[in-house]
């Protein structure tokens, strides 16, 4: 039986309205969503500063927001786990003396406010690691290797292992997370540097959380993990 024109019409009206109310579904979903990072733990963070982190949860949810000089990565051929550089898009070893390194920040490295990423960063993140005040669990570890940090220029990193050490050695002990030196200008203290903030948890372990100042991006990463930020209810 042919249809009329009439319910030609209706049909494509309704199959109109059905499209365009799906869009608009689509956008208010989209626009629900949390802005940041939603992970799921078995157990909650004990805290996600990575100078301060202890548990599991937070080294994984650390791990996913900061970087490294150098950060472990799973080559995808062979599947092993390795340090490569990160923050650093060189890292070259004295061939005098084998146990001082040189490291050169990436020029696309920054905060999430577009601040550089800058060696005074890197020699500020050690000597929070490392101050007892902070009583980091990283502390003796980094300590057992690395003697001195020091910045030769914005983007130049000097580094002092106790003993010469091979890269292969080498890299992992740089896998320690980078935290800024400065925010809006003003000094970070040592012990207040937790800028993340929690927007949403649950009793199932679900928890929302985004950076506010520990964000670092760049091109061509190889996890392309970009970080925004936005500031909401502060986690202590």
């Amino acid at each position: 039986m042919k249809m009329n024109k009439k319910s030609e019409i209706i049909i494509i009206a309704v199959v109109a309205v059905v499209i365009l109310a799906a869009i608009a579904s689509f956008f208010i979903w989209k626009k629900a969503q949390p802005k940041g990072i939603t992970v799921e733990v078995s157990t909650l963070p004990d805290s996600l500063n990575p100078v301060l982190e202890q548990n599991t949860s937070a080294l994984n949810a650390d791990e996913l927001i900061f970087d490294g000089l150098t950060n472990f990565e799973v080559d995808e051929v062979s599947g092993k786990l390795s340090a490569q550089l990160a923050l650093a898009e060189s890292i070259e070893q004295d061939q005098a003396n084998r146990k001082t390194y040189t490291a050169i920040i990436r020029d696309d490295a920054t905060w999430h406010d577009g601040t550089p990423v800058t060696a005074a960063d890197v020699v500020y993140s050690f000597a929070a690691y490392t101050d007892e005040r902070n009583n980091s669990p990283k502390r003796d570890y980094l300590m057992s290797f690395i003697s001195n940090i020091e910045a030769v220029d914005d983007k130049t990193v000097l580094i002092d292992f106790i003993n010469p050490i091979p890269e292969f050695r080498a890299y992992p002990v740089l896998t320690f997370k980078i935290i800024p030196s400065k925010y809006n200008g003003q000094d970070m203290t040592w012990t207040s540097s937790n800028a993340l903030l929690l927007t949403r948890y649950s009793f199932l372990k679900t928890v929302t959380f985004i950076n506010l100042i520990h964000c670092l991006k760049w091109k061509d990463m190889k996890s392309q993990r970009q970080r925004r930020a936005l500031p909401e209810q502060q986690l202590n």
